[in-house]
């Protein structure tokens, strides 16, 4: 079997014109930071600055932005399910970084002190527990597709 040769230069073009993901779902994925960022936004002052370190550290949000590019041409998703759907995807992969830390004992990810470094093994973990119910309840939250 043989295989056409892959095509060298720019990235996937269209008439020309290089065709550029954030591009596409820019306002999504404005709209997506400050959802992620307004998790941090609860009553309990100490989940509330644990929140704001594990989701104020950024990152390239790559799983949420596949989970609306994937959902960008449905049109049956309006904005507000798409950005839901991508916000609980973060919430789940960061839980996930917050209790790998516990685990291997990470002192920092990304440039920043770990919170659990700062606040100890135990409220890392309840952090960690909240993003995944968070995010269970966002998923919950959208019913059955339209």
């Amino acid at each position: 079997m043989t295989f056409a040769p892959r095509p060298t230069g720019s990235p996937t073009t269209f008439a020309g014109e290089r065709i550029s993901y954030q591009r596409l779902i820019e306002t999504e994925l404005a709209a997506l930071e400050l959802a992620v960022r307004g998790i941090a936004d609860v009553p309990n002052a100490v989940l509330a600055r644990t929140l704001s370190i594990v989701l104020g550290a950024g990152g390239k949000r790559l799983r949420p932005a596949l989970v609306l590019l994937a959902s960008h041409g449905n049109p049956h998703a309006s904005l507000e399910r798409r950005i839901a759907l991508a916000t609980a995807a973060e919430l789940l992969h960061t839980a996930t970084l917050v209790h790998d830390d516990v685990i291997d004992l990470a002192a920092s990810r990304r440039g920043s002190q770990t919170v659990n470094h700062v606040f100890g093994n135990t409220l890392a973990v309840l952090t960690g527990d909240y993003l995944f119910g968070k995010s269970g309840e966002l998923v919950a939250g959208l019913g059955s597709p339209p």
